[in-house]
């Protein structure tokens, strides 16, 4: 429902957007209401994916991967928009969740993103055909090296740039300093090149940067610049991580001793890795 507001045209770019967050707001009273009496057992069908009570849905030309993309860097656009300030609340856990990253393939650079290069509503593109080379320079596919890196990095670039402007709302409104904020991902993701490692793949079934999602942590009161630490950390630390703002003890009661390495589970063998994934020597592999 951000969509239309963000990108009013289905031929913009993301950089031509009108801020009308408000509207969105205000527009959707009515139908939200409604939606709340509606019985239960039959929200789904009437929620359409968000596409009810919304005209813009029929005029909408962007398809397949262009919509995902427009849709969820929509959302992100209104992540400040929506935030406020309550001094009444002592303290709380704030859930976000985005799949800016996990629909990349119509991501390029500086919030603009490809175009579906049909007008036919029901005609379902394959990915290959979606992406095909006219749409990037020789130069461009040289320092990605591949066309799925290079959607992917765009993607994850915007997605942090998002972040970065909500981070700054944060600062304004005088919430960052004593704001405890983790990013991770579900994943990472195989058959993108990773810079962070010397080898792409460990033989021609395991790709490394598959088993590298993102994880970025502030703690309260944070000061200077970013720090890098290779401690060996899965996701079963963002729990005792959160935990830790109202609990000392988090790390000790909820955390998993991992010295010893860590099973990654794999329909293709037993793969195991410990301390520093970025040293290969600390990655094992049995068929």
């Amino acid at each position: 429902k951000y969509t239309k507001h963000y990108f009013p045209t289905p031929r913009v770019s993301g950089h031509e957007y009108r801020d009308n967050s408000l509207s969105v707001i205000v527009s959707y009273l009515l139908p939200f209401s409604i939606f709340k009496i509606f019985p239960s057992s039959r929200r789904k069908k009437l929620y359409h994916d968000g596409r009810w009570w919304d005209s813009f849905a029929k005029q909408n030309k962007l398809t397949g991967w262009s919509k995902l993309h427009a849709d969820n860097l929509a959302s992100s656009n209104a992540w400040p928009k929506t935030s406020i300030v309550d001094e009444k609340l002592s303290g709380s856990y704030m859930f976000v969740t985005s799949l800016l990253t996990h629909d990349p393939y119509a991501a390029l650079d500086g919030g603009k993103f490809l175009f579906s290069i049909s007008d036919n509503l029901k005609e379902k593109l394959s990915w290959k055909r979606f992406i095909g080379n006219e749409a990037y320079s020789d130069e461009l596919l040289k320092r990605f090296t591949t066309k799925d890196s290079l959607h992917h990095f765009y993607a994850a670039k915007q997605a942090l740039q998002q972040v970065a402007v909500w981070i700054a709302w944060m600062k304004k409104n005088g919430v960052y300093d004593n704001t405890k904020i983790i990013i991770t991902s579900d994943h990472g993701r195989n058959g993108i090149h990773n810079p962070m490692f010397s080898k792409m793949k460990l033989n021609e079934k395991i790709y490394y940067g598959g088993y590298h999602p993102v994880m970025m942590v502030k703690d309260i009161g944070a000061q200077g610049e970013l720090e890098r630490d290779n401690t060996f950390m899965t996701h079963c630390d963002v729990p005792w991580m959160a935990l830790s703002v109202i609990d000392p003890q988090a790390e000790q009661k909820y955390g998993i001793d991992k010295s010893k390495g860590f099973r990654l589970y794999t329909d293709k063998g037993e793969l195991t890795v410990k301390d520093n994934i970025f040293d290969l020597k600390n990655w094992k592999y049995v068929e």
